[in-house]
């Protein structure tokens, strides 16, 4: 089992590099009126909102926020795995 946790270990991987290529993709082809790229990577908070953003980056949001929360689930799943077999 012990082997299996390092494998386990891609799944976030894979998670983030989808949200940190949708935010890319969102930040330089889809920006909205009035942002810059500067501005999306000092007010990350801007990420959160679809308004943000071209109505022609709706699916590359949407990827964006499955990939965030695809990473935080699956991250917990294995930080607990770890924790279970690590005793």
């Amino acid at each position: 089992m012990e082997a299996l946790i390092p494998v386990l270990g891609i799944i976030p991987v894979g998670f983030w590099l989808l949200a940190a290529v949708s935010a890319l993709e969102l930040a330089t082809q889809h920006a909205g009126e009035g942002h810059t790229l500067i501005d999306y990577g000092f007010k990350g908070h801007l990420f959160f909102n679809s308004e943000n953003f071209a109505p022609s980056g709706a699916a590359a949001h949407k990827r964006m926020g499955i990939g965030m929360a695809g990473f935080v689930l699956s991250a917990g799943g294995v930080a607990g795995l770890f924790a279970i077999f690590a005793v």
